[in-house]
């Protein structure tokens, strides 16, 4: 890992107790937490929302995680946003391709970070798998969880 960016994310750790990486693909916004691996919880991932508002959302899910709360694959949630979300367990592809920073800021600990990523509801606040879901909004959200049964 690069030594700025590592200085970067501890600075954070210190100062906010996690860090967003955030990046703009061509496909849309990606941004990530690391850190919460600290707290004994996933790291997440948010994809078709832009960094400094996943920031935000970041920000209350650590605040949460603080608190007391765990958000596991599988479960919703509307205490992050306006409109409910949920949360899927992110494919170790997704994670090696877009998490590969939170890997390598923990490489040579005892601490293996795992992942989920939020998933966004359209405006209607219809998730991806529900009926009535606007699918065009898969162009901002990539579906990069690991299905569930």
């Amino acid at each position: 890992m690069h030594p700025d960016l590592k200085a970067h994310i501890e600075g954070d750790l210190a100062q906010f107790g996690f860090s967003t990486l955030a990046a703009k693909e061509p496909e849309g916004w990606i941004a990530h937490t690391v850190g919460l691996t600290e707290l004994g919880h996933p790291e997440i991932l948010i994809s078709g929302m832009h960094g400094q508002l996943c920031h935000m959302v970041f920000q209350k899910a650590y605040h949460a995680i603080k608190a007391g709360q765990h958000f596991k694959a599988g479960e919703t949630d509307d205490t992050l946003g306006a409109l409910t979300c949920a949360f899927k367990p992110l494919s170790l592809a997704a994670a090696e391709q877009f998490c590969w920073r939170v890997q390598e800021f923990y490489a040579g600990t005892t601490k293996t970070p795992t992942f989920l990523q939020l998933v966004l509801p359209d405006k209607q606040g219809n998730l991806p798998w529900q009926p009535g879901y606007d699918t065009s909004m898969t162009k901002f959200q990539r579906h990069l969880w690991v299905q569930l049964h």
